[in-house]
């Protein structure tokens, strides 16, 4: 078992890793017109037919409140739409617009694209991406 400096050394790592997305993503932003949060709202949307504010607040780890009012900005730059849940009267479905498909896929592949990932071969890129999805999954 790694000792407490490997787990601090790896903490480290990460908010190295963090910090470089940030400022690489604070170049993009004033482009797309977005905030941060807002970028990390529209980095974790897809087309999920059944999409909600709740599983959009699960999905950045936020509270119910935080999620609407980020929905609602999403939505005042024509990135979002709610539509009518089709079984639940008093839900809403978040949906993606075109612009909002355009702007997150602008998003992604600008960090793709700056990735501190990409000099990492196929095989380690692979290990990496597997570790990372084991140390991230729900226990």
């Amino acid at each position: 078992m790694p000792d407490d400096r490997m787990h601090r050394e790896l903490m480290d790592y990460l908010l190295s890793l963090h910090d470089r997305y940030r400022a690489e993503l604070k170049v993009l932003l004033p482009e797309i017109e977005l905030t941060e949060p807002q970028a990390a709202a529209l980095w974790r949307m897809n087309d999920e037919p059944e999409t909600t504010a709740r599983g959009i607040a699960a999905r950045l780890r936020c509270d119910a409140s935080t999620a609407t009012s980020m929905i609602d900005r999403l939505e005042q730059h024509g990135l979002v739409r709610r539509v009518p849940h089709h079984t639940d009267r008093r839900a809403k479905i978040i949906q993606l617009t075109a612009r909002g498909r355009k702007v997150r896929q602008q998003l992604i592949r600008h960090a793709t694209e700056h990735s501190p990932f990409r000099h990492l071969g196929p095989a380690s890129t692979r290990r990496l991406h597997e570790l990372l999805r084991q140390a991230t999954s729900e226990r």
